[in-house]
């Protein structure tokens, strides 16, 4: 043959042998393979999963699952570890799969020389070829594996994944990356979908099941198998599987039949508006740091406060209510336990996707609580303190009970339970005037807040205005608040007086949001939830019978309606929880059945009994709480107050009048047990009721028993100051004093016409019993005495002994030694009182 075409030189040289071209062809090969092996060497590391769009989980506080989003890529897909999927499914994956993953460099030769062989010769039947290397390349970098240039370059992917990675982290991916049919991917996602329960918890029946869907996933994946594909594969996997587990021949047998298999939408939507706030907080904050969120939720408290205000609207159809929201938190670590945003989700009507926890709303009268801690925790009044419930007029504010009704002088506890306006509003204007005056005097800014606004303004409540803007009306809901708001106060009054933010994970929060911050003193919060707690409830409701605090049964709550019937509330403690619950709904419809009492608190009380008969969270006295650590809080301890006991409060018990609230005086007909705060709550001896001598001849008030002929008769009537014979008048409320005087009987200028005793000792208690440790400090004992006369000062003795003086109500100091000791009053205007206690001393 001759080639005219080339040069002669050319022509003339002698033509190669065939063993040198086998040779030149083993060198160039030699080299491609080298450079080859040099670039997967040299290669960079390549991501595996590094970027790759996961799903976000969010669990409830037990590990249950409430709901899962789709990735950015609109795909289930749930990130998991190896560890975390069980051996069973990672066995039977490898044996459908990949039988030789472990011994193989990422292409097995093998298989690849049986499948080439099949493509030249036509052999019958399917033989693949990819390793789950190979199939991490093809998913990972989206490679066609149809073409032959696509199928090398896949094999060159998986050498490169097989030297920067180890096995184990090479199966992590596969089963974080596989398909397992429509826009499910990985094991996790698969399980949680088709099955679910977390993977886990997958019977080995199951774990077969998932191991055949990857190879051919849109024919085998659940709803699509109509030729029984995904049947035989299973049965074909499961020989294989007894091959080397024959002792699970008996569990296999369900393979038998097809496994019942859910879909996307089978997936679980729990509590969808506060998951859906945690998703979007972890979007907007930490994108792409996490992929589980542990929600502080408890999925089966979600499932009784939903049931509950599913059946509570059923029963008030007739009255038009539709929608309800609510908010459970744990008040000791501050953890949301449930939070139903509305009746229905789906619900379109009710604009169910709204959040009503997060709402700003008025409150109405949900908030006067925290007016009569303010005024506790200021001196004005204690529980048992008389108020004015009368027609009043506040610079041009004119405020009116919800009944149109006044009645006149009330105790403050009953003005808090029924929640009458016009002593709220006073108690407000009041606060504001010595707020007023210490900032006048230039006196120190206090550290806590002393009006109901600079309460919820150190409460971080969103949106508030100007003082101004709101005035005193702000006493009576004029403000809006969330009801994340309220629990949050709620809380504090639970937990002794400190606020803390909400939480809704237990993930680590912003420094910030952890810090507590004191508003109110224990003994404030106490002696309010105890009035709080003294509220019967509605008439059907008569289980939850009116406790004082100290009953661990006891339910401490309130109610409020706002302006026009917009809004129905009832916020209270019970347990270790606080309840807030909302009515109404949110395009603001009146309805006059939108009341707090028939509305929102049967709701309150029967969500109560359903939690308390759930025993989820049993309430244990926290006298030691460092000891009782709340499961699922691994970092955030529980507070150790305990809002049952008054035991290490600056609380005194007294004895009052039931009439006129203070300390009841010898003639008081009726008396009742209440607290008291030495040195903080105004006392006097009761002047109200008094002792007279009455004509029994003309029934005329004479100036002594001996004054008439025959003797006077004594008689206890009630003495009311002026100013409160006004309110009574005024309240159309008609008191009957003291009969008029008979002629030449009427008292002189000064001259005293009543027996009442004119000192009374109101701390210590008689017979208190006080103790101090050996070696110790003995114990400071407050003295306090109340006087109704005109004194200035009160002298201590300790039998002979003086131990100082102070001023009527007053509290002096006293380190007392051990032993039985007998304390005296003495007022300077001569007044008496005793009393006995005793220091005993017990050894460390």
């Amino acid at each position: 043959m001759t080639l005219p075409h080339l040069p002669t030189w050319l022509r003339a040289c002698p033509r190669p042998s065939a063993r040198f071209m086998a040779w030149r062809a083993g060198q160039a090969v030699l080299c491609v393979a080298l450079g080859v092996i040099a670039a997967i060497l040299l290669s960079p590391r390549p991501p595996l999963l590094e970027g790759v769009p996961f799903s976000t989980s969010v669990l409830d506080r037990n590990g249950r699952l409430l709901r899962v989003s789709l990735a950015q890529d609109d795909t289930w897909r749930i990130r998991s570890d190896l560890a975390e999927l069980p051996p069973q499914l990672v066995e039977a994956t490898l044996l459908y799969e990949d039988r030789y993953f472990y011994w193989h460099p990422g292409v097995n030769p093998v298989a690849i020389t049986r499948a080439a062989l099949n493509e030249v010769l036509g052999w019958r039947g399917r033989f693949g070829a990819s390793t789950i290397t190979m199939q991490v390349a093809r998913m990972r970098f989206g490679l066609n594996s149809r073409s032959l240039s696509g199928k090398m370059l896949q094999m060159l992917r998986a050498f490169q994944i097989e030297r920067h990675y180890t096995k184990r982290e090479i199966l992590t991916a596969y089963l974080n990356l596989v398909p397992y049919g429509g826009n499910v991917e990985g094991a996790a996602a698969a399980s949680r979908i088709y099955f679910r329960k977390a993977p886990a918890e997958l019977t080995l029946s199951q774990c077969i099941t998932l191991s055949v869907i990857p190879q051919s996933p849109a024919k085998r994946k659940p709803g699509s198998d109509s030729d029984g594909d995904l049947h035989r594969s299973r049965k074909l996997l499961a020989q294989r599987w007894l091959g080397s587990h024959p002792e699970d021949a008996d569990t296999l047998r369900a393979l038998d039949f097809s496994p019942p298999m859910a879909a996307p939408r089978d997936l679980p939507f729990v509590a969808p508006q506060f998951t859906q706030a945690l998703l979007a907080e972890k979007d907007r904050e930490r994108p792409s740091e996490e992929h589980i969120i542990h929600a502080t939720l408890d999925a089966q408290l979600q499932r009784i406060v939903e049931q509950r205000i599913t059946d509570s609207l059923r029963r008030a159809e007739g009255l038009g209510l539709k929608n309800a929201a609510a908010l459970l938190v744990d008040w000791r670590t501050m953890e949301v336990r449930a939070s139903a945003g509305s009746a229905d989700f789906f619900n379109a009507e009710i604009q169910g996707q709204v959040d009503g926890t997060r709402m700003l709303r008025s409150p109405g009268s949900a908030l006067k609580p925290f007016i009569y801690a303010l005024a506790i925790d200021a001196g004005l009044i204690h529980p048992l303190s008389l108020l004015s419930d009368a027609p009043s007029s506040f610079v041009g504010y004119n405020p009116e009970n919800f009944d149109r009704d006044f009645c006149g002088p009330i105790l403050a506890r009953d003005a808090l339970t029924q929640s009458r306006n016009v002593p709220a509003v006073e108690l407000e204007a009041r606060l504001i005037r010595l707020r007023d005056e210490a900032r006048d005097n230039r006196a120190a800014p206090s550290p806590c807040p002393r009006t109901l606004y600079e309460m919820l303004r150190a409460a971080e409540v969103p949106g508030l205005k100007s003082e101004r803007h709101y005035g005193l009306a702000i006493t009576l809901g004029a403000e809006e608040v969330s009801m994340r708001d309220i629990a949050r106060l709620y809380g504090m009054l639970a937990s002794g007086g400190t606020w803390r933010d909400l939480r809704d994970t237990t993930q680590a929060q912003a420094p910030a949001r952890e810090t507590p911050r004191r508003m109110l003193s224990p003994e404030a919060c106490f002696l309010t939830l105890d009035m709080l707690a003294t509220a019967a409830p509605p008439d059907a409701l008569q289980t939850f019978a009116p406790r004082g605090a100290e009953d661990p049964k006891a339910v401490a709550w309130k109610t409020g309606t706002s302006f026009s019937f917009r809004d129905a509330w009832t916020a209270g403690v019970f347990d270790n929880f606080v309840l807030v619950v909302w009515v109404g709904n949110f395009d603001s419809t009146q309805n006059n059945a939108l009341a707090g009492r028939v509305a929102a608190a049967p709701l309150f009380f029967s969500i109560a009994e359903g939690v308390r008969s759930s025993g989820i969270d049993k309430y244990v006295p926290s006298l030691h709480a460092e000891t009782s650590r709340v499961p699922g809080t691994s970092h955030v301890p529980p507070i150790t107050h305990d809002w049952h006991s008054p035991q290490n409060l600056n609380l005194t018990r007294v004895t009052l009048c039931a009439t006129s609230g203070d300390i009841a005086c010898p003639h008081c007909p009726r008396t009742v047990q209440s607290w008291f705060i030495p040195g903080r709550s105004p006392i006097s001896i009761c002047a109200v009721h008094q002792l007279v001598w009455i004509d029994p001849a003309t029934g005329l008030r004479v100036t002594a028993a001996d004054s008439i002929p025959g003797g006077a008769k004594e008689q206890v009537v009630e003495v009311w100051p002026s100013d409160i014979q006004k309110l009574f008048a005024r309240a159309s409320m008609s008191r009957r004093g003291p009969p008029p005087w008979a002629p030449g009987h009427e008292p002189r200028t000064g001259e005293s016409t009543s027996s009442a005793p004119a000192v009374a000792i109101v701390s210590p208690q008689p017979g208190l019993q006080y103790r101090m440790i050996a070696g110790e400090a003995p114990p400071r004992i407050p003295l306090q005495a109340a006087s109704s006369g005109r004194s200035r000062r009160v002298d201590w003795f300790r039998g002979t002994e003086p131990l100082g003086s102070s001023r009527p109500d007053e509290v002096l100091l006293w380190s007392a030694p051990p032993g039985r000791h007998e304390l005296t009053a003495v007022t300077d205007d001569g007044a008496v009182a005793s009393v006995n206690v005793t220091v005993s001393v017990t050894s460390p």
